[in-house]
């Protein structure tokens, strides 16, 4: 079984150390990265996806993440990964340790938080131990509160993984794994379980494929995922959207069709004229709508601001 396997299966999920035991120079910070504002699609605001098709959804429970945004100076959010009726889980880069992570975001109603108490109580018995079974174990990196326009939420920060068994074996291995991998798998599980268990003093009540994620040895593979962001964006809905039952802007004419001057238009009735610097950066797009002197043309009305009563720009 090639060495990636052995390394990588687990009961939670399987890291290797993230320094490997040499010692590192502290770098300065990441400038966080602009995720693209156009040429994705976007999703109308009455179509559930993801946790809003679950039956208890309530919006108001979760924390609205949004991709770009950075949580306590610190963690880029890239890319979302998954969801549940507790949380959502997404790709995030650590602009201080200058590598990827998963943060864990539950709803602010999550009153009492068991993971977090027993993540902690594994770290103390994994550095007073040297089982080899704890290799096997999802690090925590991180934890901390965000405030949310509901109330407070907790996040955990881990190191990042790949897929789980059930889904490697949906995608890549539909007829199953061969046996030397199966066999490798258990060994490394029940080790794990056995250091978990002995050890850890923490019994592992939900062992099944999808909970047996694979390790990533090299932080780095998950910098094309990151780069797939910003050369084909993930469809996404409108903030704007999520807490207001009408568009901001609609930016389309009579016979709905796209009409650039109207968005524009509803663009400066929002915000107020662009800037000159921000006209600057596209010469031959800005003389399509503004003179020379950066006076707006007038090829659309510049409708009345009514954010505030609720309604869309341009009705």
């Amino acid at each position: 079984m090639p060495p990636l396997w052995a390394a990588a299966t687990s009961s939670l999920k399987s890291f290797s150390t993230r320094s490997g035991g040499k010692t590192t120079v502290a770098s300065p910070p990441e400038k966080p990265r602009t995720l693209p504002t156009t040429g994705f699609r976007t999703i109308e605001i009455d179509q559930p996806v993801e946790e809003e098709e679950l039956p208890d959804y309530q919006v108001d429970r979760f924390y609205p993440a949004r991709l770009g945004e950075v949580l306590q100076n610190r963690y880029q959010i890239i890319a979302k990964l998954g969801f549940g009726t507790s949380s959502t889980s997404w790709l995030a880069r650590d602009l201080k340790d200058h590598q990827y992570v998963t943060l864990k975001l539950y709803v602010h109603t999550s009153l009492v938080h068991r993971e977090l108490p027993v993540y902690h109580h594994i770290a103390r018995r994994m550095a007073e131990s040297s089982h080899r079974g704890r290799g096997n174990i999802r690090r925590l990196l991180d934890s901390f509160e965000m405030t949310g326009p509901q109330g407070k939420h907790v996040v955990l920060v881990f190191e990042p993984a790949q897929m789980s068994l059930r889904d490697m074996r949906l995608v890549f291995r539909r007829g199953g794994f061969d046996e030397d991998f199966i066999r490798g798998t258990i060994i490394e599980l029940l080790e794990t379980l056995d250091f978990l268990h002995t050890h850890g003093e923490v019994v592992h009540t939900d062992v099944h494929p999808g909970n047996l994620l694979l390790g990533v040895d090299d932080n780095n593979l998950l910098k094309p995922f990151e780069e797939r962001e910003f050369s084909s964006p993930v469809p996404r809905k409108q903030a704007w959207d999520l807490l207001e039952s009408k568009k901001l802007f609609t930016a389309r004419d009579e016979d709905g069709d796209l009409y650039d001057a109207l968005h524009l238009a509803q663009l400066i009735a929002a915000l107020g004229p662009p800037p000159p610097e921000f006209l600057a950066r596209n010469p031959e797009r800005k003389a399509d709508f503004w003179d020379e002197q950066g006076k707006w043309l007038g090829l659309a009305p510049i409708p009345p601001d009514n954010r505030s009563s609720g309604d869309p720009l341009g009705e």
